[in-house]
């Protein structure tokens, strides 16, 4: 043993020397021999596949996350990782078996097309995405008026039509119960004669504010309103069956009707007819039923009275 130690006193500095250029020989030949680091990461985007697949069979991806992305980790060359070009790494993940509603978690995928590098990680390696079925909905349909009408005439909202009167909607499920129903808008600026034609619905909430979803579809492909506008006037009331001498007032003395703009110049009053008049009895006011001339109608409901005077 003394042997041994006096033998490595002898030329230690030669010793050390010599075992730090083995160190340093060994590293080189090391970093020539395996020269792939596993260090350089990259976030890239998921692209989801096989949407069409389930599609078909009425089930779609609701509410995919934006900026959906994996960060892989990859290794290579020293020297080529360097000016490495991260498009040539791909990720997607494959949703064509997801056709039941629900939670659906599926693996991440990844595809390099440079062959000087390899894939070491990923992460997340899985994402969970929701997959939700179309369904068939009945909707309301309903108008909106914009732009102002013209003051001298009268929307007759009591013989407005539309068909249908509700609309066909397709929906993922979980977004059905957004939509409280279909608007029909219709702008009445100037709008002096009847309108007819065909419109494009559009899906809202509750609030007025239009659902949108790129499943979403209104099936009817167009909807037909008829909306009659009509000229206002007035014209005083006459009443028809008055008794002789009968003094009296009217609470009303004209009223407001409207009516086609062709026919309603030829109005010139309205025709009032009192009711159950009885001179035998100390009644002081009556009703008086209105007949509206064809095709016209009253602007706004109003009951006439009519009080004898003594």
């Amino acid at each position: 043993m003394k042997k041994f130690v006096d033998a490595f006193k002898r030329n230690t500095v030669l010793k050390v020397f010599s075992l730090l250029i083995a160190i340093l020989l060994w590293a080189f030949v090391q970093l020539n021999l395996n020269p792939e680091i596993s260090y350089e990461s990259f976030d890239i985007p998921i692209t989801i596949t096989g949407e069409a697949d389930i599609n078909s069979e009425g089930y779609v991806i609701s509410s995919i996350p934006k900026n959906l992305t994996t960060t892989l980790t990859v290794s290579g060359k020293r020297s080529y990782l360097s000016t490495f070009d991260p498009s040539a790494l791909s990720a997607y993940v494959d949703v064509s078996t997801a056709k039941n509603a629900g939670d659906f978690s599926c693996s991440v995928r990844v595809k390099s097309e440079d062959g000087n590098v390899s894939v070491v990680s990923k992460s997340p390696a899985n994402i969970s995405l929701y997959v939700d079925r179309i369904i068939t909905t009945q909707k309301p349909i309903k108008l909106s008026y914009d732009g102002t009408l013209n003051p001298d005439y009268y929307i007759d909202k009591e013989n407005i039509v539309i068909s249908p009167k509700q609309a066909t909607v397709k929906v993922p499920e979980l977004v059905a119960p957004k939509i409280s129903e279909v608007v029909v808008h219709l702008d009445m600026t100037n709008a002096k004669a009847e309108i007819h034609n065909e419109f494009q619905g559009i899906p809202v909430d509750s609030r007025g504010e239009e659902v949108t979803d790129k499943f979403l579809k209104i099936t009817n492909e167009s909807i037909t309103v008829q909306v009659p506008i009509l000229k206002r006037k007035t014209v005083p009331i006459v009443i028809k069956n008055l008794p002789d001498k009968l003094r009296y007032n009217l609470n009303i003395e004209q009223v407001e009707i409207a009516g086609k703009e062709a026919e309603i110049e030829a109005v010139t009053q309205i025709d009032g007819y009192l009711n159950d008049y009885n001179p035998q009895e100390e009644n002081t006011s009556y009703t008086v039923t209105l007949k509206l001339p064809q095709n016209t109608t009253f602007t706004e409901e109003k009951t006439v009275k009519l009080y004898v005077l003594d």
